[in-house]
């Protein structure tokens, strides 16, 4: 547990770093209101800190093209939580087809190896803890969620970096199981200002990489 705790702490305070340098600090306008989220997530070693981090560099990968790398990424970021699988919504907005089909080989092999390594009932048991704890759950959620896939359809050809920011946002707000240290997610959304990812294009195009010098 001790070893697990440090993975996650590295995690979240290397992301946080991260945003803050390759932002020249202006990230820390984000980052302030969320501190006792952070607090809280380090504090309990939650795996949303692997996901902020992951997230991260999936962004990156992207950006500098290694669609694979960032597909795979993806992939094993949903598979160890249920909430990142919007941003393969992402990738079939955005046409990344080659990052989709590694995202589903990814969580397809880790699914047989939870299967043989756990149960084979493993994920209706999931399934069922899930309907427990979500039961009164937010009433809006999942229209929130709905609302939020759809706009990702739709404006991720146009827009990838707006869609991705939704993408991130909408975990807290979509989900119907959000716990006060959810939303340290939001940081992912900060991704595509990282200053270190203006020396590429983006697989998005040039509107991709405008956007980020936006930020």
């Amino acid at each position: 547990m001790a070893v697990w705790w440090v993975v996650m702490a590295f995690c979240a305070i290397w992301a946080i770093a991260l945003l803050l340098l390759s932002t020249r600090g202006w990230a820390g306008l984000v980052v302030l209101p969320l501190i006792p989220s952070i607090g809280l997530l380090i504090g309990v070693a939650n795996v949303d800190s692997a996901v902020i981090a992951g997230a991260m560099v999936a962004w990156r990968c992207f950006a500098g093209g290694s669609e694979r790398a960032g597909g795979v990424l993806l992939g094993a970021l949903a598979s160890l939580k249920l909430t990142p699988t919007v941003f393969l919504i992402w990738l079939i907005a955005t046409r990344r087809w080659r990052a989709l089909g590694w995202s589903i080989a990814t969580g397809a092999a880790l699914a047989i190896v939870t299967m043989l390594a756990i149960s084979p009932d493993i994920f209706l048991r999931y399934v069922g803890v899930v309907a427990g704890v979500s039961g009164g759950g937010r009433p809006f959620a999942l229209l929130i969620a709905a609302a939020g896939g759809l706009a990702i359809l739709f404006g991720g050809r146009r827009s990838p970096t707006a869609v991705w920011i939704l993408a991130a946002v909408l975990i807290p707000f979509g989900s119907p199981v959000t716990a006060n240290h959810t939303w340290a997610l939001i940081l992912i959304a900060l991704a595509p200002a990282m200053g270190s990812l203006l020396r590429h294009v983006p697989a998005g195009g040039p509107e991709l990489s405008t956007t980020i010098r936006g930020a």
